[in-house]
């Protein structure tokens, strides 16, 4: 008699799929999603403390003001310039209604559409806020950041 294993045919594991440039564009989109988040939030707490961008609110924010911020180690609850922290904030309120928007938005134009209007957002409002000039600038882009960011946190799969 022959043994048992060798009647049973060999075990072949299942073939391997490959991934295919489609899967690796939609992975580096969902990653640039989560990135839009995780990176603002460290870039703006940084500037806000910088001297040299404190300047260009100088004329709401006192120079004594300005001036104790680089002098002293912790800046805890010393910016009390209303266009400084409007400028802060006007990302998260726009954010909030992009949200909402992009609820129909997505339906009526398509999830793939979507997400590359969003990519397109965020390059364009990092741009607008790099070669800004001013005060008005800042706040275009920072607002286009805040849709972006509202897009991004409906659609991209994260």
């Amino acid at each position: 008699m022959t043994s048992s294993k060798q009647d049973a045919p060999a075990h072949q594991p299942p073939p391997r799929e490959k991934l295919t440039l489609y899967c690796y564009l939609v992975a580096v989109i969902g990653c640039m999603g989560g990135l839009s988040f995780g990176y603002e939030g460290p870039v703006v707490s940084g500037l806000i403390v910088n001297p040299h961008f404190l300047h260009i609110f100088e004329d709401s924010t006192s120079n004594s003001n300005t001036q104790a911020l680089s002098s002293q180690t912790s800046s805890y609850c010393k910016l009390n310039s209303a266009p400084l922290q409007m400028y802060i904030s006007c990302s998260f309120i726009t954010a909030a209604v992009a949200t909402a928007a992009a609820a129909t938005w997505t339906d009526r134009f398509g999830r793939k559409n979507f997400i590359l209007a969003a990519a397109a957002l965020i390059l364009s409002a990092n741009i607008l806020q790099t070669a800004a000039t001013g005060k008005t600038m800042l706040f275009i882009g920072r607002l286009i950041m805040g849709l972006d960011q509202g897009f991004a946190t409906f659609t991209v799969p994260v």
